[in-house]
């Protein structure tokens, strides 16, 4: 007859146990929600600046600027989609009103599609363009010279239609073996990722939840990601927010290339071979 007893008894106790459990993985999803945490990387990868710090062959791969800066640079993918509109127009519109320098990381396939998209970025003196990829494709399980052609492949394209693209490269997926670093480094061009990734495609993460994890992880040198292709679903909903709350914290917008131009921890980056348009290099609050 004491079992049901000293059963009732360990049950009360693993109560608060239990409770705390929950509460404390339920902590742990929403940290790395909000921090916009990619799956973990493959073996020799670069993606995570974890990773990177641990092996030489990734030094040429940027994951943010100086944190002794108040700078802060937004980029937007331009990726090939379907069942979805190819340019979003409202967040061009937005940023060029608003005069914020911002850097476009761009496929070939993508320019191909849509090449007054291209010439609308090209045009601006506030923007500056990326590479990414001619195809869009992983780079995990290519070989170097496979990533190699894709980036020059990316390159010529965007020159094939009169665009003038940075020495820059966002891997698409943000899949950065090994074989990317030897590839980049063989092409000229340094791979840029970020450490801020709200992952605006999913389309319930609404503006408010875009807006908090921006400013929850955003810091001085900071890149944030998001997508100019219509497969960011609330970004130009998000996007005045965002620069208004980071204006208030007293953060200064620009491009990539700009925060290369200052001096960046490690020293490993080729600023050097970057085509900087003067108005493009920043915009202060």
């Amino acid at each position: 007859m004491a079992y049901p007893a000293f059963a009732r008894f360990v049950n009360a106790w693993n109560a608060p146990v239990k409770l705390a459990a929950a509460l404390f993985w339920s902590a742990v999803f929403s940290s790395s929600l909000l921090a916009g945490v990619q799956k973990p990387p493959l073996p020799g990868n670069c993606s995570t600046e974890a990773a990177a710090r641990r092996h030489p062959v990734c030094e040429n791969v940027l994951f943010h600027g100086s944190r002794e800066t108040h700078d802060i640079a937004l980029t937007f993918d331009a990726c090939p989609r379907k069942k979805v509109d190819a340019f979003s127009v409202r967040i061009v519109q937005y940023l060029k009103k608003e005069k914020i320098p911002a850097t476009f990381f761009v496929s070939g396939t993508w320019a191909e599609s849509c090449p007054e998209c291209l010439r609308q970025l090209e045009d601006e003196p506030l923007f500056e363009i990326g590479l990414h990829g001619y195809s869009h494709k992983r780079s995990t399980g290519l070989s170097e010279e496979e990533i190699g052609d894709e980036i020059e492949k990316n390159r010529m394209a965007l020159r094939r239609l009169g665009a003038d693209p940075q020495p820059l490269f966002r891997p698409p997926y943000g899949d950065n073996p090994f074989a990317l670093s030897e590839a980049a480094r063989r092409t000229g061009v340094t791979s840029v990722m970020w450490d801020i990734g709200p992952d605006d495609p999913d389309p319930h993460h609404t503006p408010k939840f875009l807006e908090k994890v921006v400013l929850d992880w955003a810091k001085g040198g900071s890149i944030v990601v998001m997508h100019v292709n219509g497969g960011g679903v609330w970004t130009a909903d998000a996007l005045p927010f965002i620069v208004d709350a980071l204006k208030e914290k007293g953060f200064t917008f620009v491009t990539v290339s700009g925060l290369m131009s200052a001096n960046l921890p490690g020293g490993s980056i080729p600023v050097a071979s970057l085509n900087v348009k003067p108005q493009a290099a920043s915009a202060k609050k």
